[in-house]
């Protein structure tokens, strides 16, 4: 009986976190406009399928309501259908995190999910 009540509940929860995004999704023009206007840029190559990537972006989604952080633009890039933007960026792993300053990367992570180690890339963006 108790089950009957919870499992429902449990499907809502993880539902709303698995259709959790934050970003939006990656276009040049975008990209070429927060770089002409210095905007600090995270780009995260994202995998709907990718256990590491969700838990990225729940990791992300604390991070990015900090202060610090909300001058931040996010562009997720879809792993499965942006083959070009991977190849552009030279990124051959889906759950790979990349920052930008003053139109330049300035740091790349790949499979990390540490808050700490996540917020120190975004620090670079800075």
């Amino acid at each position: 009986m108790l089950a009957r009540r919870i499992f429902p509940l449990f499907l809502l929860l993880f539902g709303t976190l698995a259709s959790a995004r934050i970003g939006e999704p990656f276009d040049q023009k975008t990209f070429d406009r927060l770089n002409a206007d210095g905007r600090p840029i995270l780009v995260a190559i994202h995998a709907d399928w990718c256990t590491t990537c969700k838990a990225q972006e729940q990791v992300l989604s604390g991070l990015v309501q900090r202060p610090g952080f909300k001058s931040l633009s996010l562009l997720r890039v879809d792993f499965d259908s942006q083959k070009g933007t991977l190849k552009a960026f030279h990124v051959v792993q889906q759950s790979t995190l990349i920052v930008f300053h003053g139109g330049k990367e300035v740091g790349r992570l790949t499979g990390a999910t540490s808050a700490p180690v996540i917020e120190a890339l975004l620090q670079k963006a800075f």
